[in-house]
């Protein structure tokens, strides 16, 4: 008496709609949500990194010139000449070579 189940055309069953199927989605399949979010991402990265290309671009020419002259400073060291002075010597010899790179291509801009 207390203890049947329900009718199976019960008012409350007929009342609701059907439940839709839940479907697992396919291997390699991607969801917009996590496509959007990582476009989003992606710009955002490029923004800053426009942004920030005041800090990163001495730093990066830093370390290139680091790893182009530290052969010819190891060399100097090899010589006798300290690390430090070898290196000040490099740059004041390639600031140099700059400027007159520089000089002569104004002359030759000015005289034709």
């Amino acid at each position: 008496m207390g203890n049947e189940p329900p009718a199976a055309n019960s008012r409350d069953e007929c009342n609701q709609p059907d439940k839709p199927k839940e479907t697992k989605p396919l291997p390699g399949s991607v969801d917009i949500n996590s496509l959007s979010l990582t476009g989003l991402f992606v710009f955002a990265f490029f923004y800053t990194l426009y942004f920030a290309q005041v800090i990163f671009l001495p730093l990066v020419v830093a370390l290139l010139l680091s790893f182009m002259l530290a052969p010819v400073v190891r060399s100097l060291s090899r010589l006798k000449i300290p690390e430090a002075l070898g290196a000040a010597l490099l740059l004041i010899l390639l600031l140099g070579a700059c400027f007159m790179d520089s000089t002569v291509f104004l002359n030759l801009l000015q005289n034709g």
